[in-house]
């Protein structure tokens, strides 16, 4: 599948317009995705809840190896949260990937707001499945 096509289709995926996740920009190992977050992403004391930029992170390491032909789940994680995030704020995901194995890679992931100060970063280690993407229904 052409990275085109591959990008529009992380676009359309379920969990991604769910959770309001967009593809910005993609080149060699980092892919930006853009989270405008919604009232359903605030959690109890006002802020972006720390799952809200986990599923980020972890959805960025994914599909960031889906980009590079992968098809991986998360089999451990690592996650610091630096700063409250504001809902107001849009969020972007910046990866690297630290290791592409056969079996077993590492992606570092990392959240900006839009005045680019750091929310989280995280590593994650994924494990190639090997199998192709499921059908989105339309």
């Amino acid at each position: 599948m052409s990275e085109e096509l591959l990008i529009e289709r992380i676009n359309n995926d379920d969990y991604a317009r769910a959770n309001n996740f967009k593809v910005k920009s993609y080149e060699g190992d980092n892919l930006v995705i853009e989270m405008t977050p919604d009232k359903g992403h605030v959690n109890a004391i006002g802020v972006i809840h720390g799952g809200a930029l986990y599923s980020l992170m972890d959805s960025a390491a994914g599909f960031m190896l889906v980009l590079k032909g992968k098809t991986s789940v998360t089999v451990d994680s690592s996650v610091n949260f630096i700063a409250a995030s504001q809902p107001e704020d849009k969020l972007y995901s910046k990866t690297r990937i630290v290791h592409s194995g056969r079996t077993i890679n590492v992606v570092y992931v990392e959240v900006y707001n839009e005045d680019e100060k750091l929310i989280s970063t995280g590593t994650f280690t994924m494990f190639n499945k090997g199998d192709k993407l499921r059908k989105i229904e339309k």
